[in-house]
């Protein structure tokens, strides 16, 4: 039985996975890049290797800011697949969505949103 507060605070952070990489400035981290993307998209001619480079990089790091901006995973899963099912009803794709636990993994989070987009693209195709 759980009697102290210190038990209880111990009891809920165990529900629940902090993001390993939570940032509360990744608003003005994400600015930033998608400014510097949008410099690149928007330059005239063909891009050359390092900015072609950086371009890619850039996807890696606005993907990065922004999953930054949730401080558990629960949050991250429950954004991820309200916007899944989202483009599943859209879609008029009937799938139930996996049932994963507030203490899921960013890997297991990942797997799972993988799988639906797989599934999408496949009802999708053709």
């Amino acid at each position: 039985m759980i009697t102290s507060s210190r038990e209880k605070a111990a009891a809920m952070a165990s529900a629940v996975r902090l993001m390993p990489n939570h940032d509360p400035h990744w608003r003005a981290r994400l600015a930033q890049a998608r400014a510097r993307q949008a410099d690149l998209l928007g330059h005239e001619g063909l891009l050359t290797a390092a900015e072609q480079a950086e371009l890619e990089s850039l996807r890696g790091i606005i993907k990065e800011a922004f999953r930054s901006g949730f401080r558990t995973t629960a949050e991250y899963r429950d954004f991820q697949f309200a916007r899944a099912r989202e483009v599943l009803d859209a879609e008029g794709i009937a799938l139930d969505l996996p049932f994963l636990p507030d203490d899921a993994t960013l890997d297991e989070i990942d797997r799972a949103l993988a799988a639906i987009r797989q599934t999408i693209e496949a009802a999708t195709a053709g």
